[in-house]
């Protein structure tokens, strides 16, 4: 999961930073780990997300199920480890969820800790919502795949990656 490589990657300049300024104020940490912040390529880049299971899927939804994407649910369905990981109520996504609520609370300017997620309109997979803060864009008339597997006649999600 993308969201966590972030996260993980945040915390290690963090308790890098830590470790090497043992004692600082929030104000000197601040300014100890803008460096590693500002150079590292992932936590400086803008992210875009297409129709992100940050929420947790809507496994009830028996329609999605059916009628998007037989191949993926019946993979995942099949693993109740990664299927329980995506229910909504799951710790995994709340940890990752509050882990990157307060990152992005302590460093705003971290471009990688902040998404604007584009979600269809309907979207039967996942729950439409997105981490405090953050800006969702919606693309009203494509559902899930619509979103995540655009073609040549919907390009909306493709412009969406190059804003």
């Amino acid at each position: 999961m993308i969201r966590r490589l972030i996260l993980d990657r945040y915390e290690a300049i963090k308790l890098q930073a830590e470790k090497a300024n043992p004692g600082a104020d929030a104000n000197a940490l601040k300014i100890a780990m803008r460096p590693a912040l500002e150079s590292d390529f992932l936590l400086a880049s803008y992210l875009r997300l297409f129709a992100p299971a940050c929420r947790g899927t809507n496994f009830s939804s028996l329609a999605g199920f059916f009628s998007s994407f037989s191949h993926l649910v019946s993979a995942i369905t099949a693993s109740s480890l990664v299927r329980n990981e995506l229910l909504p109520e799951s710790p995994v996504l709340d940890t990752l969820r509050t882990g990157t609520e307060k990152a992005h609370a302590e460093f705003r300017e971290v471009r990688g800790l902040y998404t604007r997620p584009l979600f269809g309109v309907p979207d039967q997979i996942v729950y439409s919502e997105s981490y405090e803060g953050e800006e969702p864009l919606w693309d009203k008339g494509y559902d899930h795949f619509g979103v995540c597997k655009p073609d040549y006649t919907h390009k909306r999600p493709l412009e969406f990656v190059c804003k």
